[in-house]
């Protein structure tokens, strides 16, 4: 009944009661991903010559800057333009007050606080724009179209997230309001808030969700992977399996999306949101191993080092501009995140495509002649990226100036010839003199935030965050 109920006569009657426009700008964006690579670029352009007009005429910081820059729109005859534009930086907006990066222009009933997480650093305050909620929620069900689920699916929560919730905008904390939520929209969500849950717990709970009730799973691919790996040696698995497994907010693995697609038996998606744009990329659905980057939400550059265009395949530092927030705009953002952009996808959308993410800007330890070592590079070295067979989790800690701790859990099968072939692969990378030491551990902790990092540098923020 859901099937036709909801998207037929209950959405379109709750934007009717409500004033929500999510369902007909989901709408919107679904065709809008079927047009061209030229025409969404143009479409792209035209809303950034807006926005740059914008930000220099009514946000101070922006027209400090770019009246110290020498920036004008009418310079933006192409995407490639933006390279003439400064790149801003967290550390440039962090501490302003409200009034130096906000429109003035517009009113303050759009103001919409929000922040980053500060798992790898300085927690960034910053102001959304309410008129883009509906925008954002619309992008994060095209992300569910993506993944094969529907709003109406049962979303069970595998994770522990502060702050805004992946669609809390739908959500609420009225239980009368979340009744009514259920009852027209089928709109359900079931959280497991403890980190340390064991597979056995998983499956109990997940067996006792009806077998005709369609589900999802959304997860740290650290934990879930943790989790399928157990599942696989206990030889448990739920009564029924869900549709799919979302992951997001850190790094997918190999070894964790294999580990998770052998246990729960349903594809693993990977989502992209960063708190200034909130689901702003996923996998595709025809090519798991690239993302596309919503056209409606965002614009992303990739740069190297010295700020510099990255080419189509080159790992580099990820800018965006929000094409959705004008109370604070974010243009040439420096996200602090890295990853490469991809040649058009073959699937027939027309959005800018991730090859991957290689993570945080601080998940990046950079080496000797310029090698280094990310989440996906680490993916790809066999003594760590494909040894399910001899390790269950890794990391790799930065405790000092050319010092490296290699965390491993360990199956039975680890023993000293896989530890040295791990440094030496790190070695070959990071050269000499690093100084590399291979520890077992039972565990491995998560951050306050409950992430867990593939990657951790200690003491040295990435330069976002300075």
């Amino acid at each position: 009944m859901r099937h036709w109920f909801t998207p037929k006569v209950a959405l379109p009657l709750f934007e009717t009661l409500t004033g929500r426009r999510f369902w007909s700008e989901l709408d919107r964006q679904r065709k809008l991903q079927w047009l061209s690579v030229a025409e969404l670029a143009a479409l792209r352009l035209a809303r950034i010559q807006e926005l740059v007009d914008h930000a220099g005429t009514h946000v101070p910081f922006y027209r400090d800057l770019y009246r110290e820059r020498g920036v004008e729109p009418q310079m933006l005859r192409s995407l490639g333009d933006l390279s003439r534009l400064p790149i801003v930086t967290k550390s440039a907006l962090r501490g302003r007050p409200e009034h130096e990066v906000t429109a003035e222009n517009l009113p303050k009933q759009r103001h919409l606080p929000s922040a980053t997480s500060g798992s790898t650093g300085m927690p960034f305050a910053f102001w959304m724009d309410k008129a883009a909620t509906d925008r954002h929620l619309a992008s994060f069900l095209l992300g569910l179209e993506w993944a094969g689920v529907a709003l109406w699916d049962l979303r069970v929560d595998v994770m522990v997230t502060p702050g805004v919730s992946w669609n809390s905008r739908l959500t609420s904390s009225n239980r009368w309001a979340l009744s009514l939520r259920k009852w027209l929209l089928g709109l359900e969500v079931r959280r497991i808030g403890r980190l340390q849950i064991t597979a056995q717990e998983l499956c109990e709970m997940l067996d006792s969700i009806p077998r005709g009730r369609d589900y999802f799973l959304r997860v740290y691919p650290s934990q879930a992977g943790r989790l399928a790996r157990e599942m696989l040696d206990l030889g448990l698995e739920p009564e029924h399996f869900p549709k799919a497994v979302v992951s997001s907010t850190e790094s997918l693995t190999t070894v964790n999306a294999s580990a998770i697609s052998e246990a729960f038996r349903c594809p693993v998606v990977n989502h992209y949101s960063c708190w200034e744009a909130l689901h702003l990329a996923q996998s595709c659905p025809d090519h798991p191993d690239r993302l596309h980057v919503n056209s409606a939400i965002a614009h992303l550059r990739v740069v190297r080092e010295d700020g510099s265009p990255a080419t189509t395949g080159e790992s580099g530092r990820i800018l965006l501009t929000s094409l959705t927030n004008e109370v604070m705009p974010f243009i040439n953002y420096e996200l602090g995140d890295r990853g490469a952009l991809g040649d058009p996808c073959s699937c027939g959308r027309g959005s800018q495509t991730l090859l991957g993410l290689d993570g945080r800007t601080d998940e990046v330890i950079t080496g000797k002649d310029g090698g280094f070592l990310s989440p996906v590079v680490l993916n790809q070295l066999p003594a760590l990226g494909k040894a399910g067979l001899y390790l269950r989790e890794f990391q790799l800690v930065e405790t000092g100036k050319q010092t490296l701790l290699a965390r491993v859990v360990p199956t039975r099968r680890f023993d000293d010839i896989r530890a040295e072939a791990i440094r030496d692969e790190l070695h070959r990378i990071l050269g000499d003199p690093w100084n590399i030491t291979v520890e077992s551990v039972a565990d491995i902790p998560r951050e306050a935030s409950g992430k867990r990092l593939v990657i951790k540098r200690l003491g040295r923020p990435g330069p976002s965050d300075v």
